[in-house]
């Protein structure tokens, strides 16, 4: 871990600092790859040794999306153990930090980031058809989607040419699905290192620069979040989370009424 925490932090000054570009974490992948498999090849180590000892990811075999529905079999879902009290806890962490509080904090965010107002209403109508037509289809939920497309915009995918061409490059990899097994030859310490600098430039935004643009109260309530996060477990977090955000909410309200009045 100590490797990919280095690396996520480098990744992350080198992106503040505007270094390599949109080319940034392209360049950091294909880096960290060559570094490993060079590694690999140079001491002889077959590709199943390297997966077995955590240097790579798992192995991946592609198949159709069709292969999800064929697969469908509602008999074999065991009813008693997605309704316990352990598993209903899982499913509504998810259903909070995924597709909402994830989502709204992802749109938030791409005002500044596109310097561009968004009709708020009209993106998260767009986004829960998009969600609905995924869950049809057996997809993921479409709020992973809407973190990419955040990091798309972060490494400089400012323009209609750059999502469609990443449209096209997931387009391939539906289509062509064979090509999912190239993921079971990236290294892990490539995938860690990306998820220390999300996780590093999110907790940056929200923090520190959250705190400078809104003041001290307003950075000690979103550590106060965090650590309780951290401390206790996701589901807490949120809902404290949106709870005070709510409470803030009405509060300034409720002030912005009063001076109205008088």
């Amino acid at each position: 871990w100590v490797p990919a925490n280095l690396f996520g932090l480098g990744l992350w000054r080198a992106s503040r600092k505007g270094v390599g570009g949109p080319l940034l974490i392209p360049i950091f992948i294909l880096a960290v790859s060559a570094l490993v498999h060079g590694l690999r090849l140079a001491t002889g180590c077959p590709v199943p040794d390297a997966r077995a000892a955590g240097w790579l990811m798992a192995e991946v075999v592609g198949e159709p999306a069709s292969a999800l529905w064929r697969s469908l079999s509602p008999s074999l879902v065991r009813w008693d153990v997605l309704f316990s009290a352990a598993a209903l806890k899982q499913l509504v962490c998810a259903a909070l930090f995924g597709p909402l509080v994830n989502t709204v904090l992802n749109y938030v965010l791409y005002g500044p980031l596109i310097r561009q107002k968004l009709d708020l209403k009209t993106e998260l109508r767009s986004h829960a058809l998009g969600t609905a037509a995924a869950a049809a289809a057996g997809g993921y939920s479409s709020y992973l989607g809407l973190s990419d497309s955040a990091i798309h915009r972060k490494i400089g995918g400012l323009d209609r040419f750059s999502c469609y061409f990443a449209a096209a490059v997931s387009a391939l990899f539906l289509c062509a699905y064979p090509l999912c097994g190239l993921v079971g030859y990236l290294p892990t310490l490539a995938i860690a290192g990306i998820c220390v600098y999300v996780g590093c430039d999110f907790l940056y935004d929200n923090l520190v620069e959250a705190t400078r643009a809104n003041g001290a109260r307003a950075g000690l309530a979103a550590a106060t979040v965090l650590a309780v996060c951290v401390w206790k477990d996701m589901l807490h977090g949120s809902l404290l989370g949106i709870a005070g955000a709510q409470a803030c909410g009405w509060w300034q309200r409720r002030q912005q009424r009063r001076a109205d009045k008088e």
